[in-house]
C-alpha cells in the first residue's frame, strides 16, 4: 500500500479513482464505502485549508500550497504529470 500525507489527513492512494488536475486546483475523487463521515464537510488545518465532500478532496493552490506542492511531488514522482 501506498499513502500521501496532506497536512493532517493521510491518503491511503490505492483509494483514488481521480485527479482532476486545473492550472490552480487538484480534485482528488476516492473510491466510495469510506467509514460514515470519513470523508464529508470542510475541515481546516493549522497549515492550510483542505475542502473535502462526498469522497472528494480539493487541494487549492491559493489555500493551501503546501498541500498542492505535495501533490505536485507525488504526480511527478509517480510519473503522472502534475505542475
Amino acid at each position: 500500500m501506498s499513502f500521501l500525507r496532506i497536512g493532517d489527513t493521510v491518503i491511503n492512494t490505492n483509494h483514488i479513482t481521480t485527479i482532476k488536475v486545473s492550472s490552480d486546483n487538484y480534485h482528488i475523487n476516492m473510491l466510495g464505502g469510506s467509514p460514515k463521515g470519513f470523508f464529508s464537510g470542510n475541515w481546516i488545518f493549522s497549515s492550510g485549508n483542505l475542502y473535502t465532500e462526498n469522497n472528494s478532496i480539493l487541494v487549492s493552490k491559493a489555500h493551501y500550497k503546501e498541500g498542492y506542492d505535495i501533490v505536485s511531488k507525488w504526480l511527478l514522482d509517480n510519473n503522472l504529470g502534475g505542475h
